[in-house]
């Protein structure tokens, strides 16, 4: 049984919302992931499944654990109603194969002696609304549960895992019992409780119960005569403890890989009678094992609660299904978590919940979060196949278009506004044309390509590398500039994205781009190095302006200033005898450039203003404003050899075709 629709009518905050949760054509249930704000509705929605399951529990068994017959677990009151509404309906439907169950509520305010004079047509759906006893009372509700469906209100697993917080929630009942006793399976009588708490100390207590089932009555053993005696041989274990600590070993390797990339498994282990814990023991490829815990209150508060979470799941199958064979794909139902973030460290939330829940693929999980981690988590491990609804709108999302990851791209990014002010420049650049946008590393570097590549276009040469400049005023740097694919890489894009990095820091290139020239990122990002000319090969670092034959490099402006190297400039810093203070700065040009530091030469563009020649005049031009008389044609510099410019067009032309061939 799964939930196939879920919504409510000026609900608190939620004032019109029905959420229809998708059911792939193979029958399998994608995750539903309900996003928002604090105080925008999502424990109120997920309380109303929860409170549609226990009241078909009601109709199925005589006594249930988790309310007395006479109390619904959702109090029925007009103060939820949403302001200036005089009505809330709430309600959740359930498919199993061609059955339909429901419930559904309805709460006016005592003031109103009838119902609207335009009743809402969703009240309609689920209530005679015209008949004298709706209109009497302000307080209705209705389950409808057929007989077909309740084989699975018995087998299938219901378990909700509410947000761990001292207050009790406005809409529960008091008499809702929230800390379950174990309980004696009793005809009639459901023994387990969809409401979680405690995981851990439940969680070992089954470990026990299984390890215990193993070693008594699942042992397969055969008897051998060695040198005159018998002897009895272990060959293994065959039955469901066996077959459930397997399924927990699984669960807790693949909770831990996370972790620690390089072991091969994770697996359970009990102590002595005398300190009875349920350990976790961590191995790699030639089984030399360690005990990673003593016991899961040894855990962290993440690790404990996450593995005691989905602990829970098997064994709630446990409780409901006696048959021999288990795998995870046996286990069907639905599990409810609410702010599912909680306790998580970020790479739980991203790398490891995910990853966890894909190990049930027929349980639907509802979750509730507010981590934009734990919902690219979500896409890394389910691609498309999750649905995200923002509340209270209740409007499907893709994560991209949700709020809060605004709000945590803005912390993410607080720390560093200048970043912040680029990325932000780059999206409205997006936003405002429709042609590929290219970002380099330096800010001159765009101008050096831009005028190199409208000079090859005039001619009638690379015409398809049709693209727009990000243009700057200050300088990214790699470090910048590869956060910026990381960060663009992650929202979908119509048009690529090239970033073009210089050959300067090899820790990034290798990063980047594990030694290939191009790599394709998600989401329509490129990024490529600026590949060498043939007169360059053994240029390292390797920058834009290389591309330039040295005779252009050194062309003057009108006030007789050029470039310069380092190879051609020798600074000597003075200090104070005896002192490490420095006393000053010494620059001065070199009768000859320095031929052996020639492929490793970096452009001089540090305090150029005090470069001067034998007269005393400043004699030396600064990085961008040799780039601003390029990318201007000034007089001088408009008609510097660009030949060595079409490997970088010829790289760019590629990449583009890469996109337009999908």
């Amino acid at each position: 049984m799964y939930l196939n629709s879920v919504g409510c009518v000026n609900y608190g905050p939620l004032r019109n919302v029905d959420i229809v949760p998708t059911v792939s054509a193979s029958g399998l249930p994608w995750p539903l992931v309900l996003l928002g704000p604090n105080g925008c509705g999502k424990t109120l929605l997920t309380s109303i499944i929860v409170d549609a399951v226990i009241s078909f529990k009601k109709n199925v068994y005589d006594s249930i654990p988790e309310i007395e017959h006479k109390y619904f677990f959702q109090v029925i009151r007009p103060d939820l109603i949403g302001p200036k509404e005089n009505f809330y309906l709430t309600f959740a439907e359930f498919i199993e194969g061609g059955a339909h169950a429901s419930r559904a509520i309805y709460c006016r305010h005592h003031r109103m002696h009838e119902p609207d004079a335009s009743p809402n047509d969703k009240v309609n759906k689920y209530f005679k609304t015209t008949s004298d006893e709706f209109r009497k009372t302000g307080n209705h509700d209705q389950t409808m549960l057929p007989e077909q469906m309740w084989g699975s209100i018995r087998t299938d697993i219901f378990l909700y895992f509410p947000p761990f917080r001292f207050e009790i929630p406005v809409w529960l009942n008091k008499e809702t019992k929230i800390d379950m006793p174990f309980r004696e399976p009793i005809q009639g009588k459901a023994d387990s409780s969809i409401i979680q708490m405690n995981l851990s100390r439940i969680s070992q207590s089954w470990i026990v119960d299984i390890f215990l089932d193993r070693e008594l009555y699942e042992k397969q053993t055969v008897s051998h005569i060695i040198d005159g005696r018998a002897v009895t041989l272990l060959l293994g274990y065959k039955g469901r403890g066996s077959q459930y600590v397997e399924l927990v070993n699984k669960l807790l390797t693949t909770a831990l890989k996370t972790k620690f990339p390089d072991i091969s498994y994770a697996r359970l282990g009990v102590s002595r009678r005398q300190t009875r814990q349920v350990a976790i023991i961590i191995g790699n490829d030639n089984k030399t094992e360690y005990v990673y815990a003593p016991s899961f209150f040894h855990l962290s508060a993440g690790e404990s609660y996450l593995l005691g979470l989905f602990i829970s799941i098997l064994r709630e199958h446990d409780i409901r299904n006696p048959g021999d064979r288990i795998e995870m794909d046996d286990i069907k139902g639905i599990v409810i978590i609410d702010e599912a973030d909680l306790h998580l460290h970020i790479k739980l939330q991203k790398e490891t919940f995910a990853a966890m829940m894909k190990l049930f693929p027929r349980v639907q999980f509802i979750i509730s979060t507010h981590s934009p981690l734990m919902i690219l988590g979500m896409r890394d491990v389910y691609g498309e196949e999750v649905d995200f609804i923002e509340l209270p709108s209740g409007t499907p999302v893709i994560p991209e278009e949700f709020s809060e990851f605004k709000v945590a791209y803005e912390q993410f990014l607080s720390w560093n506004e200048g970043f912040r002010s680029k990325y932000d420049t780059a999206i409205e650049k997006l936003r405002n044309t429709q042609k590929p946008l290219i970002i380099t590393e330096g800010k001159t570097d765009w101008m050096h390509i831009s005028a190199a590549l409208s000079r090859f276009q005039s001619a009638g040469e690379f015409a398809e590398v049709d693209c727009e400049f990000l243009r700057y005023e200050e300088s990214k740097g790699n470090a910048d500039l590869l956060q910026m694919c990381r960060h663009l890489s992650k929202v979908r894009h119509n048009k690529p994205i090239i970033c073009v990095f210089d050959r300067e820091d090899q820790k990034i290139l290798n990063e980047k781009n594990a030694g290939c020239e191009t790599k394709r990122w998600s989401n329509e990002v490129f990024s490529i190095v600026l590949p060498l000319p043939k007169h360059r090969q053994e240029y390292f670092p390797f920058y834009t302006e290389l591309y330039y034959d040295d005779v252009d490099l050194q062309r003057k402006d009108e006030e007789n200033r050029r470039l310069y190297f380092t190879n051609e400039v020798e600074e000597v810093i003075r200090k104070q005898p005896g002192a490490e203070k420095t006393k000053g700065r010494q620059i001065s040009i070199l009768p000859s450039k320095d031929i052996a530091s020639e492929r490793s030469k970096k452009i001089y563009d540090k305090d150029v203003d005090t470069l001067k020649d034998a007269d005393g005049k400043n004699c030396a031009l600064s990085r961008t404003k040799f780039a601003e008389l390029v990318f201007g044609r000034h007089e001088g510099f408009n008609d510097l050899d660009i030949k060595h410019f079409s490997v970088l067009f010829d790289q760019l032309r590629s990449v583009l075709q890469t996109f337009g061939d999908g």
